[in-house]
């Protein structure tokens, strides 16, 4: 293990956990990196975690990548803090945003941005063959309803009765919630995906979609309203989303170009490749 370089991340643990490894450093989800870490690679910029800084105050070279939520809060806090920017641009050395789109709305926030490095997800899914039952996922974590939406998506399960609905997310407990919808709370993702036919996803915001990603290197189609290569768009309507759900309902097999594009373009080789180039 690199003693030299430690990843923090107070406020993004699930990704994190699985990232470190892949770079052979050290690890701390606390607000200050270990004495002897020289590199500091901050994963998260949360600002409700404390000051996002905090963790850089000993190393000597100090990694930021902001991975989406974290973005919308200094967007938020920089209304009312204005020029402070800056400060992350003089004690940050290199800015690194996990998605293109985050990375514009940085710049637009004064953030001087040196790179993007796309996170991959923790399980890098093959192509498997569709459920008998056509059967949809909604990722719905409680306490963020508004952000995806989450009464659109039974609104549409509702126009779609004899469609089979799957709500999960970290923290939901298993229960039957209407007809067609199960609620089936936290999933192992390598062991269920393959009983979805489709994820159906709507955000207000997001960096890299990776549970979109995750279906779609199983070969699962996506109906979203984010402007992912291979899903199918749409803006959170209920007919719109009906109309895209009835046309994948057709489909009897996985969709292979899209698994091939999503696992060679986000796996974690790639991802420790494209981060040492900013360590």
């Amino acid at each position: 293990m690199n003693e030299d370089i430690c990843m923090v991340s107070p406020g993004a643990y699930n990704f994190a956990q699985y990232l470190y490894p892949i770079l052979d450093c050290d690890f701390s989800t606390l607000n200050e990196a270990p004495v002897d870490a020289s590199t500091v690679i901050l994963f998260g910029v949360f600002l409700s975690t404390g000051s996002p800084l905090r963790p850089f105050s000993r190393a000597r070279r100090k990694i930021g990548v902001w991975i989406g939520t974290d973005v919308s809060q200094l967007a938020y806090y920089l209304k009312g803090h204005q020029g402070e920017h800056e400060d992350f641009n003089r004690l940050v050395d290199v800015k690194l945003a996990d998605a293109l789109n985050l990375a514009t709305e940085l710049e637009d926030l004064g953030i001087r941005m040196d790179g993007v490095v796309e996170t991959p997800p923790k399980v890098i899914l093959n192509p498997s063959p569709l459920p008998e039952v056509f059967t949809v996922g909604i990722y719905a974590p409680p306490g963020r309803e508004g952000h995806y939406y989450t009464g659109l998506c039974l609104e549409i399960a509702a126009a779609m009765p004899d469609v089979q609905f799957r709500l999960y997310g970290h923290g939901r407990q298993f229960a039957q919630v209407t007809n067609n919808v199960y609620d089936l709370g936290f999933i192992d993702v390598k062991q269920e995906v393959p009983d979805f036919s489709a994820l159906m996803r709507f955000t207000i915001h997001d960096g890299v979609a990776v549970g979109p990603v995750e279906f779609m290197q199983a070969g699962r189609r996506v109906v979203t309203n984010l402007d992912i290569p291979h899903a199918r768009q749409c803006e959170p309507n209920v007919d719109q989303a009906v109309k895209l759900l009835r046309e994948i309902q057709k489909e009897k097999k996985p969709d292979l170009a899209a698994s091939k594009y999503w696992r060679e373009r986000l796996n974690h080789e790639r991802w420790g490749e494209e981060m040492r180039k900013y360590i």
